[in-house]
C-alpha cells in the first residue's frame, strides 16, 4: 500500500469508496440520510480538505483521509480492505506531516470507530448530542495524547533496531508501547531495545 495527493479526478472514485463504507459502516444512517450527505460530501468536502489517497499496489484508490489543520476530518476504507492496516498507514502520514497530536470527531453510534481511534492512542475529551449539522447523531471529541506522535517520529529508530511493521510482535509493542511511553520516557524513544530488549527474532 502507498499514500499519495489526491486529485480532482480522484473525487468520483472517491465519493463511491465513500458511500460504500458508509454504507458497510454507518449502521444508524438510513438510506435518505445517506443520500443527503452524498452532495456535500462530494461538492463540499472533497474539495475543501487536505485529500490523501490510500491505493493499492497496483495503484487503485482502496481509501482516502481528509485533513483540516490537525484535524482527520474523514478516513475511510474500501469495505474489502477492512483490518489490513490502510487506516493505521494514514493516520501515520498524518501525524508525519502535521507533528502534532491529532483530533478528530467520530460518531458515537459507530463503535468500531471508537475502537479504532482508541486503539490509536486517542482519548474522548468531549461529546456533543449533535452532529455538525444539527442533527441526532452524537458526536464524540477525541485527541491523541502527546506521546503518540512522539513514538511515530522514532520509528525509523525502531526500525534500527530491527522492529518491523510486518512483525506481529512488533506491532504488538507499537500499540503497546504508546501506553508505557508515560512510564519509561524518552529512553524508550531513543534505545527501544533497552526497556523492552532485542527486537523479536524473525
Amino acid at each position: 500500500m502507498n499514500i499519495r495527493p489526491a486529485t480532482p479526478e480522484d473525487y468520483d472514485p472517491l465519493v463511491d469508496l465513500w458511500f460504500a463504507s458508509v454504507r458497510a459502516t454507518h449502521a444508524f444512517l438510513t438510506e435518505d440520510d445517506i443520500q443527503e450527505l452524498l452532495p456535500v460530501v462530494r461538492d463540499v468536502a472533497l474539495p475543501a480538505l487536505e485529500l490523501w489517497v490510500l491505493c493499492s499496489d497496483d495503484g487503485a484508490p482502496i481509501g482516502f483521509m481528509g485533513l483540516a489543520d490537525s484535524s482527520v476530518e474523514a478516513l475511510f476504507l474500501a469495505p474489502a480492505w477492512f483490518r489490513r492496516g490502510g487506516g493505521k498507514l494514514l493516520l501515520d502520514h498524518a501525524r508525519r506531516l502535521k507533528r502534532t497530536p491529532l483530533r478528530v470527531d467520530v460518531n458515537e453510534q459507530n463503535p468500531e470507530a471508537v475502537a479504532f481511534y482508541r486503539a490509536n492512542g486517542f482519548e474522548v475529551v468531549g461529546r456533543s448530542e449533535v452532529d455538525g449539522a444539527g442533527r441526532p447523531f452524537p458526536l464524540l471529541h477525541m485527541k491523541e495524547g502527546e506521546k503518540v506522535s512522539e513514538l511515530v517520529e522514532a520509528a525509523p529508530v525502531y526500525r534500527a533496531n530491527g522492529w518491523r511493521e510486518d512483525d506481529r510482535a512488533s506491532r504488538f509493542f507499537i500499540a503497546y508501547a504508546a501506553a508505557m511511553l508515560r512510564q519509561a520516557g524518552p529512553d524508550l524513544v531513543r534505545e527501544p531495545q533497552k526497556v523492552y530488549g532485542a527486537a523479536p527474532a524473525a
